[in-house]
């Protein structure tokens, strides 16, 4: 059986992300795209000057975005101000949960192709994403966006405890 994923309009853009050495790299990849794209140097983008700031880049296939496009990245205005704007620090956030939602869409596919190959890699690549998936809970929790077990420790460091241990034993009893 074929698993579909379902692409994000600023999958050329994530793929060129996707080549950075460290997160600082990242970082600093990321805020120099905001410094490109905040074209009225207003210190907020909207959609408008992102499709503006996207059409003035080469990359292996142009971006635009629709307004639903723009409310699906955005999250419906989680990263967003009240004129639909999102400053540097929230472009940044917006931009690492789509390049987390890139790097899982990038290992079912290769989940898929190395279970039709029947490769050994199959294992490997099941781990990391279950890492991911661990890596998402603790920050939720941390967040404080999760509503489940890991909610009522008070400290921090109990959080991260908590919900490492109990998603890791949940994970390998699964799997």
């Amino acid at each position: 059986s074929h698993l579909r994923t379902v692409a994000s309009p600023l999958d050329p853009l994530l793929e060129t992300l996707s080549f950075f050495t460290t997160n600082e790299d990242l970082v600093t990849r990321i805020r120099d795209l905001y410094d490109r794209i905040d074209l009225d140097e207003s210190g907020t983008v909207d959609i408008s000057e992102l499709n503006a700031g996207f059409r003035r880049m080469s990359m292996r296939a142009p971006i635009s975005l629709s307004i639903e496009d723009y409310e699906l990245i955005t999250e419906h205005g989680r990263y967003t101000d009240n004129g639909d704007e999102m400053s540097p620090e929230a472009f940044e956030s917006m931009i690492m949960a789509q390049l987390r939602r890139f790097a899982r869409r990038k290992l079912m596919d290769a989940m898929q192709k190395a279970q039709e190959h029947e490769q050994m890699s199959f294992d490997q690549l099941f781990a990391m994403k279950m890492i991911l998936s661990t890596v998402d809970h603790l920050q939720m929790a941390l967040e404080g966006g999760h509503r489940g077990s890991c909610a009522h420790a008070n400290l921090r460091s109990n959080v991260v405890f908590k919900c490492f241990t109990l998603q890791v034993d949940d994970y390998f009893a699964e799997w």
